[in-house]
């Protein structure tokens, strides 16, 4: 087990590794600050439209292994994950970033689930 990781975490999916160097993660928020002194560079899983509840099931749990809890840097993580996608959610990217709102991830992260998730007619023809 690498530095900063406690006895017994573990990931079952390799996309989700964590690897411990002297990276620092920057921010913004009072909260993040004790983030910021971190020494964590997280490997976010390649982002899979198809599977997005897995996608963000590896994504967090990259967060916890990392030791990350502030909502901005999660919440920042999805548009990075999301890349050029993120256009998609430009109206709820707004609407977060205009809020003084602590729950930015859990409602971006709704926006994105929502919008990939198959609609009832692709998961019946997937049967």
């Amino acid at each position: 087990m690498g530095k900063g990781k406690k006895s017994g975490e573990k990931i079952a999916n390799r996309e989700c590794e964590v690897e411990q160097d002297k990276t620092c993660i920057m921010s913004t928020e009072k909260d993040d600050a004790i983030e910021a002194t971190r020494v964590a560079k997280v490997h976010f899983p390649e982002f899979d439209a198809d599977d997005i509840e897995t996608w963000f099931v590896c994504l967090e749990a990259a967060f916890c292994v990392s030791g990350i809890r502030t909502d901005s840097f999660k919440y920042n993580a999805i548009i990075v994950g999301l890349g050029n996608r993120a256009k998609f959610f430009h109206t709820a990217i707004q609407k977060c970033n205009a809020s003084e709102s602590k729950d930015k991830y859990e409602t971006l992260k709704a926006a994105v689930v929502a919008y990939f998730r198959p609609s009832e007619n692709q998961r019946l023809t997937h049967l």
